[in-house]
């Protein structure tokens, strides 16, 4: 998973920051992809700005087209510049005087440009004449007196320039390579004489401002048309704020612009998921604030959630300083989705610590062998001053008896869980990023799971919690005393309620992987596969870990005709992009095989090689093939049972997948003398875990026992001639 340098050390002035305001925003979502929405109250001297207009010379070429894009999961302006529309640009209106003179108010007024970019890697910049191609802002004309304000990419690098009358009065050089074919978050601010600019929320550069007035000009997106300067990729959310934001702000912005993509790839789950996931809040809803005793119902599952001051040392104490909560997002950053921040400080008191503000659901929820849950939620950030914080979710019977799952701050940013006790719990070391993390916990009723990312990292039980828990959302951060306040802000999103299908094969088990091995197994490839066991990584049981492109092979070969193979997919680090994990049946030689595996995108795919493949079905209904792969459905990260069998017939051999209650049939033309089954996973920081393969059919011997057998019968026949 790449991390995400995303912690902050707040001081208490961010308490005093003035909230800037946003005053345009293009989301590309609109009817016509070109609207402009706004909630400020107060635009200041931002009032040119207005819906874009799409300018291209040449009509009747598609350069610059609205697409939606996969990763952002929305739509997006996507440029193609070629012959006379290398300027093709989206004008937005104009932008103020600016510049910094304290005698003139307009000038001396702030601002910030914020926008997603994505560099097209298939155009050679310097080949093809794209060496300056500007994305937002003007260059107005090629005239050397003429004023220019824009914000630009170059080969390897972004730039962001003011010019006043052909001389350059601020030019900002982020200092890092932009990366192609990859969404990055671009800000710039203008706060006094400063410009600074950020990529990924992350400080690059910054340069000082003269007091020369800049005269205003027209605000593009895109290229320049009247140098013909050309922009070769992508741009998403472009959003104008009338003064300069914070660094916490902008790192916010980011955050929440990235659990857009993980929100959408939810909603699409669960949309896909027959019944097996509700949604319980995404949080997506106007501003507000959350303050204790509150009650207020949001989520398909028409939870309520009740607002009060939890944590792991007072559980039902008085309400401490300044601790609070909020719905932001949309109408603070442009976003489409707002999230739940949870933050405030502590320490007025020696007696209570680890507090703060918490959502507990009002109702419990049933928890079976037969009915499991899973309560899953994204976690955005956690940031945090001076002392330690932590975000945490729990299964709560009372303040005496709950499991508690957390990120903390303190001893290396360690995950820890806590049962049924005031302080110590049991730690395990996963990832110390603070940034994005899925975290969830399953619960049977006794036994207990948490999962980081969908990678399973720790497993207990408890005997006292029963069967119908609360469900709870919550920041906490540590206080001693008034002079040793602690701050704590941590964003949440997408807060889901699952139900796995309990496993129903009753396909022998041949490897709980309950000996801590892989004896047996065949490995190979870049990665590597290893079993754990309770005394490594907390889970009680046996479990294959697959990391990076490695293939684990059971030795065994058997016959395709009468092949039942299973097993348990117990979770899928999804935060890595390109990873994959599955199961896989094929010739010994490895040129003819099929797979059925899930992506982190969380979409299910068979594949197969060297084999035709007709009649794909799901319960009856017929199902497309694209090429040698087709995808079945959006299903969740946790606990998927996998099992393929096959039988043969006069063409060739029929073979069916289920997927838990999903159950597919194909046919094809397959008829080989025998099959190996393999667990796999690949990319490059892929992490699956597998429990309880189970394989059953008819076993083909190896080569050196069919010699064998074959020189027995005929040391045999022979005997029986000289009879």
């Amino acid at each position: 998973m790449k991390k995400l340098a995303l912690v902050i050390l707040f001081t208490f002035s961010f308490l005093m920051t003035a909230r800037a305001e946003l005053v345009a925003v293009w989301n590309f979502d609109g009817e016509t992809g070109l609207e402009k929405t706004a909630v400020a109250s107060n635009p200041g001297f931002w009032t040119g700005l207005k819906d874009g207009t799409l300018n291209v010379a040449d009509t009747t070429g598609t350069y610059a087209t609205r697409v939606f894009d996969e990763k952002r999961q929305s739509y997006v302006w996507q440029f193609t510049p070629g012959g006379a529309n290398k300027g093709a640009n989206i004008s937005l209106g104009t932008i103020p005087t600016l510049g910094n003179d304290p005698t003139s108010t307009e000038m001396a007024s702030d601002f910030t440009y914020s926008l997603w970019v994505k560099v097209d890697k298939s155009k050679d910049f310097s080949a093809n004449g794209y060496a300056n191609s500007v994305i937002i802002g003007d260059r107005n004309s090629s005239s050397a007196t003429a004023d220019h304000n824009f914000f630009k990419v170059m080969t390897g690098t972004a730039q962001y320039y003011n010019y006043k009358n052909g001389g350059s009065s601020c030019g900002v050089n982020t200092g890092i390579a932009t990366n192609t074919d990859e969404w990055q978050f671009f800000t710039i601010t203008k706060a006094g004489n400063k410009l600074t600019t950020y990529v990924n929320g992350v400080q690059k550069a910054s340069g000082t401002i003269p007091d020369a007035a800049l005269n205003s000009v027209a605000l593009k997106l895109g290229g320049n048309s009247a140098t013909n300067e050309n922009w070769p990729g992508s741009i998403d959310q472009v959003a104008v704020h009338n003064s300069a934001l914070s660094v916490s702000q902008i790192k916010d912005a980011y955050r929440i612009g990235l659990s857009e993509t993980m929100a959408a790839k939810r909603a699409a789950q669960q949309t896909a998921s027959n019944g097996k996931i509700t949604n319980l809040s995404d949080f997506d809803t106007t501003s507000q604030s959350i303050t204790k005793g509150q009650t207020w119902t949001q989520g398909d599952g028409s939870v309520t959630w009740n607002v009060k001051e939890f944590g792991l040392e007072n559980r039902s104490g008085a309400w401490h300083s300044n601790i609070e909560g909020e719905i932001v997002g949309a109408s603070n950053y442009g976003t489409n989705n707002s999230v739940l921040k949870i933050s405030g400080t502590f320490g007025t008191s020696t007696d209570y610590h680890w507090t703060g503000t918490a959502l507990q659901s009002s109702t419990t929820y049933e928890a079976t062998p037969e009915n499991p849950l899973i309560f899953s939620i994204d976690r955005l950030c956690l940031d945090f001053s001076n002392t330690n914080a932590r975000s945490s979710i729990w299964l709560l019977k009372d303040t005496n008896n709950y499991i508690h799952f957390s990120q903390n701050t303190e001893n290396s940013n360690r995950w820890t869980y806590n049962v049924n006790n005031q302080g110590g719990g049991s730690s395990f070391n996963y990832d110390d990023d603070l940034g994005f993390h899925n975290m969830a916990l399953k619960y049977d009723g006794t036994n207990i799971w948490m999962y980081a990312d969908g990678k399973l990292v720790g497993k207990t039980s408890s005997s006292t919690l029963g069967k119908d828990v609360y469900l709870i959302i919550n920041g906490q951060s540590w206080g001693t005393s008034g002079t040793n306040q602690g701050y704590v802000n941590v964003l949440f999103d997408s807060a889901q309620l699952i139900r796995p299908v309990a496993a129903q094969t009753e396909v022998p088990v041949v490897c709980d992987f309950s000996d801590g091995t892989t004896d047996g197994w065949n490995v190979t490839g870049s990665g590597t596969a290893s079993a754990k066991m309770s005394s490594t990584n907390n889970t009680n049981s046996g479990l294959l870990g697959i990391s990076g492109t490695a293939n684990a092979q059971w030795p065994t070969k058997y016959a395709l005709d009468g092949l039942q193979v299973a097993v348990v997919r117990e979770s899928l680090d999804f935060s890595s992009p390109n990873t994959e994990g599955g199961l896989k049946i094929s010739t010994l030689g490895g040129e003819e095989y099929v797979t059925v595996s899930q992506r982190d995108d969380g979409q299910w795919a068979l594949a197969w090689e060297g084999l035709t493949v007709t009649g794909l079905e799901k319960d009856g209904t017929p199902i497309a093939l694209s090429g040698n792969s087709a995808d079945l459905y959006l299903g969740d990260y946790f606990q998927t049972q996998m099992l393929i069998s096959a039988e043969a017939t006069d063409t060739g051999t029929d073979i069916t997948l289920k997927l838990d209650s999903n159950e597919y049939t194909f046919s094809t033309d397959w008829d080989p003398k025998a099959v190996v089954a393999s667990l796999y996973s690949t990319g490059t920081d892929a992490y699956v875990g597998f429990d309880n393969f189970a394989i059953a059919g008819n076993e083909v011997p190896e080569p050196a026992a069919w010699v064998l057998g074959l020189l027995l019968f005929a040391g045999l026949g022979l005997i029986h001639r000289k009879k």
